[in-house]
């Protein structure tokens, strides 16, 4: 039985820490969509503790470091 649709809030980051078989990434796509760039996907992504930073990087084509700046960079930005 499959689960019933989850209602949707524009601007609304979501917490999934799921994984696939041989735990594959199969929800930092949803990240990437509930975003407006891929900085903030990224960030969410590892704010959510489902992720490591490598394993975001893999998803995103980037090496962990880049990771890290991107995050730290978020941090230093005005909200």
């Amino acid at each position: 039985m499959s689960r019933p649709q989850q209602i949707e809030y524009a601007g609304t980051l979501y917490h999934v820490t799921s994984r696939g078989n041989a735990r594959q990434l199969i929800y930092l796509e949803e990240y990437e969509q509930a975003t407006e760039n891929r900085n903030d996907a990224i960030i969410a992504a590892l704010a959510s503790g489902g992720y490591t930073q490598k394993q975001i990087g893999e998803y995103f084509g980037l090496h962990y470091s880049r990771v890290s700046r991107i995050v730290a960079k978020g941090k230093t930005r005005p909200h």
